[in-house]
């Protein structure tokens, strides 16, 4: 059920993090109810069992952080492009994006 979720769910739900993720927490919620969910069938937990518990159980990290590993991996993945890259050049100079 992990890779399951992991393969199906996280791929399409991630989907454009680093381009819209900007700490919204009413789009946060959303994210995290849709990961409790998979992560109470996933381990055939209660309703009222601690999220950070099956987290941890589970091996999966916690929304907020996920997206943020997107974003700076993202951001890394820019730094290293060439500086005649399309994407590097519609950055503004002033991107932590930038150089």
């Amino acid at each position: 059920m992990r890779k399951l979720y992991i393969a199906c769910i996280t791929s399409i739900a991630d989907y454009g993090v680093p381009i819209w993720w900007k700490n919204q927490v009413f789009l946060l919620d959303k994210f995290k109810k849709l990961q409790n969910q998979a992560l109470r069938r996933m381990l055939g937990a209660f309703k009222d069992s601690p999220i950070t518990a099956m987290e941890i159980e589970a091996g999966i990290l916690p929304v907020s952080i996920r997206f943020e590993k997107i974003c700076k991996n993202y951001a890394l993945r820019i730094l290293k492009m060439q500086e005649n890259h399309p994407v590097k050049l519609r950055i503004s100079a002033n991107s932590p994006f930038s150089n």
